[in-house]
Parts: structure tokens; sequence; C-alpha cells
């Protein structure tokens, strides 16, 4: 730095040079740190934003599959109900097929022994003689 000759300083802009490389230093440094701080402070709440953030994508999972799983079980119950209709509509026909044709075998034999039963009793008997 500078030296004093007599009192007086042998190179004044030195002195001066020293303290503005002080003043600026200290600035950089304060900016540094400032700057340091804001970056912690930026990186926690963005922490935290993306932690809300996929917890909310989290529950919209959540909703969006319990709503799937919702249509699905309207799918099956659907599937289940045609299966059934279609079960009955087969055995329908079934009994169409097999049972009524015995049931007017059993009619007319009724018929000529001068007896009657009711269609309910000649269709479990035709049933009952299909089984067997």
């Amino acid at each position: 730095a500078g030296s004093s000759v007599g009192g007086k300083i042998a190179n004044p802009g030195a002195k001066m040079m020293t303290v503005m490389m002080q003043c600026r230093t200290a600035a950089v440094r304060s900016f540094l740190r400032a700057r340091h701080v804001a970056s912690v402070h930026t990186r926690t709440f963005s922490t935290l934003g993306d932690t809300f953030e996929k917890k909310g994508k989290v529950e919209e999972d959540r909703h969006f599959r319990a709503q799937q799983e919702a249509q699905l079980e309207k799918i099956r119950a659907k599937i289940l109900e045609e299966k059934a209709k279609a079960a009955a509509e087969e055995a329908e026909a079934t009994f169409q097929n097999e049972v009524e044709p015995v049931i007017g075998e059993l009619q007319s034999i009724l018929d000529e022994a001068g007896e009657t039963l009711s269609h309910d009793a000649l269709a479990k008997i035709a049933l009952w003689k299909i089984e067997k």
C-alpha cells in the first residue's frame, strides 16, 4: 500500500484502490450471501410446491382410478345381466324344444283317460321324465 513520507502519503491512489477493493469485495460477498440464501429459500419453496403438486397428482390419479373402477363395475354388472338373460333364453328354448313335446304327450294320455292336470304339474312331470 502507500507509505508515508513526512506525514504525506506517497501514493494516495494506492490507498484509495485498496479501500475500493475492500468495499467491492465486501459488496460481492454480501451479494453472494444474499443470493445463496435466496436460492435456499427458492429451493425450499419449489420443493414444497413439488410436494404439493405430487400430492395433488396422486389424489387426481386416485380419483380417476376410482371412476374407472366404478365404470368397470357397471360394465361387469351389465355383462352378468346379459349372461343371465342369455341363460334364461336358452333355458326357455330348451323348455320349448324338449319339455313341450313331452307335455303334449302327457296331455293326450290324460285326455284319453278323461283326466286333467295343471300346466305346471304337467311341466314338472315332463322334466322328471326327461331327467330319468
